[in-house]
C-alpha cells in the first residue's frame, strides 16, 4: 500500500510541476451522506428509493462538475464512487478522476477534517425540506474551527 501511495503522490506532483497552481484549482471534491426529510403522502420503498437515490446523487454531482470542462474530480474509494454505474457516468461525461490512495488525510483533508464534523453535526436532526438541510450545512460550516477554515483557503 505504501508503494501505491508513493506512486500516486509522484503522479500528482508531476502534474503539479507541469501545470502549476492551475492544476490544484481545477480539482473538485465532495462527499455524500444520508439526510432524512419528511415527504408527505408517499409510501416509502426504501430499497428502491435508496438504490435510485445513490445513482441520481452521483450522476447529478458529476454533471455539475462537468459544467466546468477543466474540472478534475477527486473522490475517495467509497463504493458509490467506484461502482460500475459511476465509472460509466464518468466516461460518458468525459470527466477526469484523480487516483486516490486510501487513508490519505494529507491528500484529501476534507475527508478527515470537514466532512466528519459536518456529518456529526447533522446526525439525529430531522428536516422537512432540502432548504432546511442546506441552511443547517451553512450554519455548520460557519462554526468550523480555524484549522478547517485554513484548509478551505
Amino acid at each position: 500500500m505504501k508503494a501505491q501511495r508513493k506512486d500516486m503522490c509522484n503522479q500528482l506532483l508531476e502534474r503539479y510541476y507541469a501545470e502549476g497552481e492551475a492544476f490544484l484549482q481545477r480539482i473538485t471534491t465532495g462527499d455524500e451522506s444520508w439526510v432524512h426529510t419528511t415527504i408527505q403522502n408517499v409510501k416509502p420503498n426504501l430499497w428502491s428509493i435508496g438504490t435510485k437515490l445513490v445513482q441520481v446523487q452521483e450522476s447529478s454531482r458529476l454533471r455539475r462538475v462537468r459544467r466546468d470542462k477543466d474540472s478534475i474530480l477527486q473522490q475517495d474509494n467509497a463504493r458509490p464512487h467506484t461502482s460500475r454505474q459511476t465509472q460509466d457516468v464518468l466516461r460518458q461525461l468525459e470527466l477526469t478522476a484523480l487516483q486516490h490512495p486510501a487513508y490519505s488525510p494529507d491528500l484529501a483533508p476534507f475527508d478527515y477534517y470537514l466532512f466528519p464534523q459536518l456529518k456529526q453535526y447533522l446526525k439525529g436532526h430531522h428536516y422537512d425540506n432540502d432548504e432546511e438541510v442546506i441552511a443547517d450545512v451553512r450554519r455548520c460550516s460557519q462554526m468550523a474551527p480555524w484549522t478547517v477554515v485554513r484548509i478551505l483557503r
